[in-house]
C-alpha cells in the first residue's frame, strides 16, 4: 500500500450504500455491512472478577465482546470465560491473542488490534465497535446506545486533534512523542528516557510520518464504525505505518486518531467519545466510588471510567440505574460533561464536605480521603520494642470502641485479636492498602459509624502515618513507651542501639502533638520480646510450624492503666 487514500469527500452525510462503496477501497477488509451487533474490544490486565462482570453485562445485551487479557498476568481469563459461559453467550465472546502490555508503548495499540482481529476473524456482522478497559462500566442500557448510533450511523465518535492547530497534551511531550524514536517506557527509567530523545534532538534527527499521514491526538477511547475499523486494520498491516507508530510515545493516544483523520471526512468525526472520564487539576484521572453515583447519573455518556476495583456497590447501583433508564429517551447527539459538582468542590474554601468523599481532586494529596473525615479516632504511637497487647486489651473493654492492631505493619495488615478484617482489605492485601494509606484508614473509620476506632502506629514506620495522626485535629494521640527503652529485647542482655534513635522520633512526635493542642498522654507498657512469629499474620506458618496466637502471648503480660 503506497498511499492511504482517504474516503471521497462528501457534501452531506451519505447513506449506507455509499459507505459500502467507500469501504471497498480496502482490498482485504471483509464485512462492511452497517447492520449487525454492537462490538466491544475490552483490554484489561487485572481485576478478573470485575472483568467477568463487565463481559457478562455486555453479552447479556446481545453484544460481541473481544477480550485482550494482558499476557503478563499468568491467569488465562479469556479461556476460563469461554469455558464457563453458556453456549448462546460463548459464541459472542472472543478471547484475543495475548501480548505483554507496557504503558506508554506500542503494545497498548497492539493489544487493541488483537481484539479487532478477533472480531474480524469471527465472521459476525458488526455495525460499531467500542473500546473499553476493565475499569469501565455502563451507565445506560445498550439499547439506548444502539438507538443513539442508528440516528447517526456514519459518525465516528473519537477525538482527533490536529497537532498543528491545537495543543492537546497539557503537560509533557507533545510533538516530541512522534518526532523522535522512543525505545523504553518513561516509567522504567525517566532519566534515560529523556536522554534518548534529547540526544536525537541535539543531532537534528527527526522522524517523518510515512504515506502522507499527519499526526493527530486524542483520548485512547472511541466508538467507531466497523468499515472504518476495517480500514484501520488494513493500514496497521502496512510495514511503514506500523514501524512509525511502534517507536512513538503513548501511541494509543495517536494511532487510531491519526488513521481515522486520514481515512474519514472531517464532518463525519464527532470529536468526542461516548465514555465519561475526567481529570483533576493535577492531571490525575478521577476514580469513582460508591458515593459518586449521583454525579455519574448526571452524565449523558454511555460508559464511565475509572470505577474503583473495590466498589462492587457502585457497580450494583449502576446496574440498577441502567435498568431503570430503559424507558428514558436517548441522550442528545453532543456529549457534554455535567461537572458542576466537581467545579463547586474546587471552589469550596475548606478541605471537604463533612463525612463525605466528594467527587474530584483531593486538595491535599498528602491527606488523601482523610481530608473528608470528621469522625474522632485514637492512634497509639509507640516504638517497635513496645508490647501494646495490654493497652489494646484495655481499650477493647471500653464501650463503642473498635480496636485494631498495627494496621501499617510492613509485612501484613495487623487487625489484632479484637476486631475483624475489613472485607475489602484482607490481611495480605498490602498492595491495595499501600496505594494510599490515608484512604485505607478512611475506609476503616467510615465502616464503624457511631464507634471510635483505635489502632497503633509504630516508629520508625517509614510512612507518613505518624505525622498524619499527630497533625489530624480529629485524632486523639496516645503515646506508649517501655520501662527500659534502650534494653535489648532479643535476650542478649545488652543495649538496643537502635532504640535511642526511635526514642528521638517518638519524642519529636510527642512535642508536635502537644504543640497542636492535644493532651497526648504517655502510657507505659512491657518490653516486647522479639520473635519471628510476631512478623506473620495470624494462622500463618513458619519454619518451626504454626505460629502461636498473639492473644496467648499477650495474656501473660501485666495490665497497665489507661
Amino acid at each position: 500500500m503506497k498511499e492511504l487514500a482517504p474516503f471521497p469527500a462528501v457534501d452531506e452525510i451519505p447513506d449506507e450504500t455509499e459507505i459500502l462503496t467507500k469501504a471497498e477501497i480496502f482490498a482485504r477488509a471483509p464485512r462492511v455491512a452497517l447492520k449487525g451487533h454492537l462490538g466491544f474490544v475490552l483490554i484489561a490486565h487485572d481485576g478478573p472478577e470485575n472483568v467477568r462482570r463487565l463481559v457478562l453485562r455486555l453479552l447479556e445485551q446481545d453484544a460481541v465482546v473481544a477480550l485482550h487479557w494482558d499476557a503478563r498476568n499468568p491467569l488465562d481469563l479469556g479461556a476460563e470465560l469461554k469455558r464457563d459461559l453458556l453456549p448462546h453467550l460463548s459464541k459472542r465472546f472472543l478471547p484475543a491473542r495475548r501480548v505483554k502490555v507496557e504503558w506508554g508503548l506500542w503494545t497498548v495499540v497492539e493489544a487493541t488490534l488483537c481484539g479487532l482481529e478477533a472480531l474480524e476473524q469471527s465472521g459476525l456482522p458488526l455495525s460499531h465497535v467500542t473500546l473499553l478497559s476493565g475499569h469501565d462500566y455502563p451507565l445506560r442500557p445498550l439499547s439506548q446506545l444502539r438507538e443513539f448510533l442508528e440516528r447517526r450511523p456514519l459518525i465516528e465518535h473519537i477525538e482527533c486533534v490536529d497537532h498543528e492547530k491545537e495543543k492537546w497534551v497539557m503537560d509533557g511531550l507533545h510533538d516530541e512523542r512522534w518526532q523522535y524514536r522512543h525505545f523504553i517506557s518513561w516509567r522504567d527509567d525517566p532519566k534515560l528516557f529523556d536522554r534518548i530523545w534529547k540526544f536525537q534532538h541535539s543531532l537534528g534527527w527527526k522522524v517523518r510520518p510515512p504515506l502522507g499521514i499527519k499526526p493527530h491526538f486524542g483520548s485512547q477511547w472511541w466508538t467507531l464504525t466497523w468499515p472504518t475499523l476495517c480500514g484501520v486494520l488494513e493500514a496497521s498491516r502496512d510495514r511503514k505505518v506500523r514501524g512509525f507508530f511502534r517507536r512513538t510515545w503513548v501511541p494509543d493516544e495517536m494511532f487510531f486518531q491519526t488513521l481515522v483523520a486520514k481515512l474519514v471526512p472531517k464532518k463525519l468525526i464527532a470529536g468526542f467519545n461516548l465514555n465519561f472520564y475526567h481529570f483533576n487539576k493535577k492531571g490525575v484521572p478521577l476514580v469513582f466510588h460508591a458515593d459518586h453515583l449521583e454525579f455519574l447519573a448526571d452524565q449523558p455518556h454511555f460508559f464511565a471510567r475509572k470505577i474503583t476495583a473495590r466498589s462492587q456497590m457502585l457497580r450494583d447501583r449502576l446496574d440498577f440505574l441502567a435498568k431503570n433508564r430503559e424507558s428514558e429517551s436517548t441522550p442528545p447527539p453532543l456529549m457534554r460533561k455535567n461537572i458542576s459538582r466537581f467545579e463547586i468542590f474546587h471552589a469550596l474554601p475548606y478541605r471537604a464536605l463533612p463525612n463525605r468523599r466528594v467527587i474530584g481532586a483531593q486538595n491535599d494529596l498528602w491527606w488523601g480521603d482523610m481530608e473528608c473525615n470528621k469522625r474522632s479516632y485514637t492512634a497509639i504511637v509507640a516504638p517497635e520494642n513496645c508490647d501494646l497487647g495490654p493497652i489494646w486489651r484495655q481499650f477493647a473493654e471500653q464501650p463503642d470502641t473498635v480496636v485494631y492492631g498495627d494496621l501499617f505493619h510492613p509485612e501484613f495488615i495487623d487487625y489484632g485479636p479484637h476486631a475483624s478484617p475489613h472485607p475489602l482489605y484482607p490481611s495480605n492485601a498490602l498492595f491495595v492498602r499501600d496505594l494510599k494509606k490515608p484512604n485505607f484508614l478512611f475506609d476503616l473509620i467510615q465502616s464503624h459509624p457511631g464507634r471510635r476506632v483505635v489502632f497503633s502506629v509504630r516508629v520508625p514506620s517509614h510512612t507518613e502515618m505518624p505525622e498524619l495522626v499527630v497533625a489530624d485535629p480529629y485524632c486523639d494521640v496516645v503515646f506508649a513507651t517501655v520501662e527500659r527503652p534502650f534494653w535489648d529485647s532479643n535476650g542478649g542482655g545488652g543495649l538496643d542501639w537502635e532504640a535511642p534513635f526511635n526514642q528521638m522520633i517518638l519524642t519529636d512526635l510527642y512535642w508536635r502533638s502537644r504543640k497542636n493542642g492535644k493532651p497526648s498522654p504517655i502510657l507505659q507498657a512491657p518490653l516486647l520480646e522479639k520473635s519471628a512469629e510476631l512478623a506473620a499474620p495470624l494462622g500463618a506458618t513458619t519454619s518451626n510450624g504454626p505460629t502461636r496466637s498473639r492473644q496467648g502471648l499477650w495474656n501473660n503480660n501485666r495490665n497497665v492503666a489507661i
